[in-house]
């Protein structure tokens, strides 16, 4: 997440560079979506782990907690998406 929130920093910094620079723009957003998809893969491989494991029960339980999290970011309930 660390990775996540520099390079947020980054692309957010280079929006008020004097002169404009939109390659530096871009190439800071890509950076961003790069650290963003890396986190994001580590967590579906986490998840995917730990699925393998679980018994059909324990699996369906898992499903219903990630749609009630959903459902409540959705709502503007939950935790705040990073950063």
């Amino acid at each position: 997440r660390e990775a996540i929130r520099q390079a947020w920093d980054e692309a957010n910094a280079s929006l008020a560079s004097d002169p404009f620079d939109r390659a530096k723009v871009d190439a800071a957003y890509e950076k961003l979506s790069v650290a963003e998809n890396n986190l994001k893969q580590v967590l579906r491989n986490a998840l995917v782990d730990l699925s393998e494991k679980l018994t059909p029960a324990e699996r369906q339980r898992l499903t219903e907690w990630r749609a009630k999290r959903m459902n409540k970011r959705a709502r503007g309930d939950g935790p705040p998406m990073i950063p």
